[in-house]
């Protein structure tokens, strides 16, 4: 062992290889490798605790940390490298044409989702870094966000199952998820109605099924998304906007079937429910299609000119000029 290494050079017989002085060969002995390693163990395992001391401070410390962290698992359970690489395959392996859509679908998915986890964040920092936004404010962006996630999981379940012709329009499809930027205003979403306790199952389905039959007409698919539609009996009582929503895509659905008096009927629903519950967004969408139902559909192009007003009214906020030509919408 080392003892016996020192001892060894101590009694050398070459005067040169020996210790320099006795005092030198006591120093030697009491060098024991074994204390310089507990040493080093106990000096490693100190800096060890202070780097975590100072790791729990500087946690407990940043609200962003504590508060806004782990915010994108919603999102990365539908869109992750897995889901990438079975939609690439599907899109890719049809033809060369699929693998162009795919490359531009993708960008299109994955520039949502970046969006989508920065919104996301960006609401949890107004309320718990900055303090600039209530708790109620922040919670009914998060719900709106959620809901806007649910529109992007459905396009993407939708993507896996669709025809191989209807793939060529995944980019369309993608570009036509609702903006983000609907989330972050906080005025539209304090006036909008919520759902109440008792609602918020039904609403869900509703939510979800929506959002497929509006994946399926993005993507050209009208007969599809409007049998997945007839699937939807709201009931009397039902959440306003959730049943807003279904006669919206059913009008487009229809619309796109050529069949324009069905349109316009479920337009007009849409439009006066989306009205009742504060969803202007909803109501603008509702008038927008009503001008390409009774413009190009049924050519009535006076009275679709006065609802391009309704719609440009809505849309820039002037709700006196708004007012002046509602009564087109009550005929």
């Amino acid at each position: 062992g080392w003892v016996r290494r020192v001892l060894l050079r101590g009694l050398s017989v070459d005067p040169s290889a020996r210790y320099e002085s006795m005092h030198a060969l006591v120093q030697a002995l009491s060098a024991d490798p074994r204390r310089r390693r507990a040493r080093l163990v106990l000096g490693l395992a100190a800096a060890l605790s202070v780097m975590a001391l100072l790791a729990g401070a500087l946690f407990a410390a940043s609200p962003e940390l504590r508060y806004c962290r782990d915010l994108e698992a919603p999102l990365t359970s539908k869109w992750n490298a897995q889901v990438k690489d079975r939609l690439a395959r599907r899109l890719a392996g049809s033809s060369s044409l699929g693998e162009r859509a795919w490359l531009s679908a993708e960008s299109v998915l994955e520039s949502y989702a970046t969006e989508w986890v920065t919104a996301r964040r960006e609401a949890c920092r107004a309320t718990r870094v900055r303090g600039e936004q209530s708790e109620a404010a922040m919670d009914l962006r998060v719900e709106c966000l959620d809901r806007q996630l649910v529109s992007f999981g459905a396009l993407i379940s939708t993507l896996h199952g669709a025809e191989v012709d209807k793939l060529q329009r995944a980019t369309e499809a993608a570009r036509g998820l609702d903006p983000l930027s609907t989330c972050s205003d906080g005025a539209s979403l304090r006036l909008q109605s919520q759902p109440r306790a008792e609602q918020r199952a039904e609403v869900a389905v509703l939510e979800t099924a929506v959002a497929e039959s509006r994946a399926l007409l993005n993507l050209g698919d009208y007969a599809a998304g409007l049998a997945r539609t007839e699937q939807l009996k709201p009931a009397e009582q039902s959440f306003l906007p959730a049943s807003a929503s279904v006669h919206l895509v059913r009008g487009q659905l229809l619309f796109q079937l050529r069949r324009h008096d069905e349109a316009e009927t479920e337009l007009r629903l849409a439009h006066q429910e989306a009205l009742a519950s504060n969803s202007v967004v909803l109501a603008s969408q509702a008038v927008i299609a009503l001008v390409s139902v009774v413009g190009n559909g049924l050519v009535r192009f006076e009275e679709a000119h006065q609802l391009a007003q309704v719609a440009h009214a809505m849309l820039t906020g002037r709700g006196a000029e708004e007012l002046a030509v509602t009564e087109v919408l009550q005929a």
